[in-house]
């Protein structure tokens, strides 16, 4: 996704999610590794004060270009007139130039104010709007059926929660990456302390010089556990012959249940 988001031309990247997932903070998190020149953030939930509230880190980055559009009306002399979205996001746009960063957060609750019309020339416009000025645009999304976003943006990924053994997870799925190879398609990621962070891939190394795993013998009467300290809890082994039941508690993980058949 670096990658992806790394590369001179524009590029679109949409990030879906149930509620609570940490889309936001995702894009965020986006924001300060390229940093916030130029980055343009327009919300349609939570206003500016409320966010920084929510993660204040973002006091230490340069000021973010913060558009509230949680209402796209506007005061006029006569009677109150409705801007529509595609005509703010185009007049700031004009103001800064070619921006490094939009974020939109999020394009449901943006779309939900728009004309089915109107939503549907913008998607239309969207891979034009990205590839002519140069942006990376960022598009927060909760629908997570598919939609025409899916195929019209560059990236897609999904953020999931997951429960494993009773555990509860985080993992963010790159589903697409238009022009990058996905070497990894799935990773374990947290939201502690208020950031987004992703557990790297490990490294394969080389075995240079393999070691064979040292057995316990077994005697006539006892078969061996394949561990020497359980081997001397039973007194030498599992006896032949005999029927064995293993207990074990709930703070053992499903790694090590794996590995007693195979001990």
């Amino acid at each position: 996704m670096v990658d992806a988001l790394s590369k001179d031309k524009g590029f679109s990247l949409l990030i879906k999610g149930a509620p609570g997932t940490g889309k936001t903070l995702l894009a965020l998190e986006i924001v300060r590794m390229f940093g916030c020149v130029n980055t343009v953030y327009l919300s349609a939930r939570v206003p500016k004060r409320t966010l920084y509230e929510q993660f204040p880190w973002l006091d230490a980055l340069e000021p973010l270009n913060f558009i509230d559009i949680t209402k796209l009306y506007i005061p006029s002399e006569t009677v109150p007139r409705v801007v529509s979205f595609p005509d703010i996001l185009y007049s700031r746009l004009e103001q800064i130039g070619k921006p490094a960063i939009v974020v939109i957060d999020s394009w449901d609750a943006i779309a939900s104010q728009m004309g089915q019309r109107e939503k549907e020339m913008f998607e239309a416009s969207l891979t034009y709007l990205v590839r002519g000025n140069e942006m990376k645009l960022i598009l927060v999304c909760e629908t997570l059926t598919t939609t025409p976003l899916d195929f019209i943006a560059d990236g897609v990924v999904t953020l999931m929660r997951l429960v494993i053994d009773y555990r509860r997870a985080r993992e963010l799925r790159l589903e697409k990456l238009r022009g990058v190879r996905i070497h990894q398609p799935r990773y374990a990621f947290t939201l502690e302390h208020g950031e987004f962070q992703y557990v790297r891939p490990f490294k394969r190394k080389s075995i240079k010089r393999p070691l064979m795993i040292k057995t316990f013998p077994s005697s006539e009467r006892y078969v061996s556990t394949g561990s020497e300290d359980l081997d001397k809890v039973l007194g030498g082994g599992l006896r032949r012959g005999s029927f064995n039941v293993i207990e074990f508690g709930g703070d053992l993980s499903i790694w090590g249940i794996k590995c007693l058949p195979f001990s």
